[in-house]
Formats: C-alpha cells, structure tokens, sequence
C-alpha cells in the first residue's frame, strides 16, 4: 500500500511539472508573438459558456474575429476565467497579435480583451488577462 501511494504521488508531481512548463512555453510563446508580431484590434462575435466554475469565476471561450495583414477575416478561439461582474460579451474589443508567417496559428494567437486604452494601462502594470 505505501509503494502505490508513493507511485500515485510521483504522477501527481510529473503531472505537475508537465503542466508548469507548458504554461512557461506557452506564455514565452505569447510574449514573442507580441514583442514582434503584428497588433490589430478584434472584436468579440461570439461567448461560449463551458458550464465550469472555477473558485467562482466562469470558465469562458471567447471567440475574437481580427483580419490579418492580407485582409484576410480570421477567428480565434480562446478560453479563459472570467470575474462574474465583468465577462465579455458579444461586441466587446480585443487585440490580437499575430505571426504574419502564420496569421492561422490560434495557438501562439495572444489576445487580450479590452480596448486600445485598457489593454495599454493593464500590460504596463502586466496585470492583463492574455488569453
């Protein structure tokens, strides 16, 4: 019995640490793509609701609509807690940033809700929620 509670702690742990890094990759991912990548606005067009709360907060999947630097009208989807008294809605702004040699990647696609004045003031005080 005390060999299986030590192997189940140990995938806890391995777990644990997988998920850290991808987080890592994927928030150095996201701050290469908005240190040079390409910043247009974007707009809300769609909110799923997941029916997950997590401490309270819906879990959301916000779907964005941006255009990339062809002209071309893209959509990314992603997903995020929400406070309950501020979710986005359908018609709220965005920014997306995007790789023009991959506009079509949603997973390196950082966005951020809000519009141009908010999302300044919230990525100097780095208290922005990129999705």
């Amino acid at each position: 019995m005390p060999a299986a509670l030590a192997l189940l702690a140990l995938a806890v742990l391995l777990a644990t640490v997988r998920a850290a890094r991808a987080r890592r990759r994927h928030a150095l991912r996201a701050a290469a793509v908005m240190r040079t990548g390409t910043r247009t606005s974007g707009v809300v067009t769609e909110v799923i609701d997941t029916q997950v709360e997590v401490t309270g907060r819906p879990r959301l999947q916000p779907v964005v609509k941006f255009t990339d630097h062809p002209g071309v009208d893209r959509w990314v989807t992603k997903t995020g807690t929400f406070d309950p008294h501020a979710l986005p809605r359908t018609g709220d702004p965005a920014i997306v940033w995007f790789d023009p040699a991959a506009p079509g990647d949603e997973r390196s696609l950082p966005v951020v809700l809000g519009t141009d004045v908010a999302v300044e003031g919230a990525l100097a005080r780095r208290i922005s929620t990129v999705l």
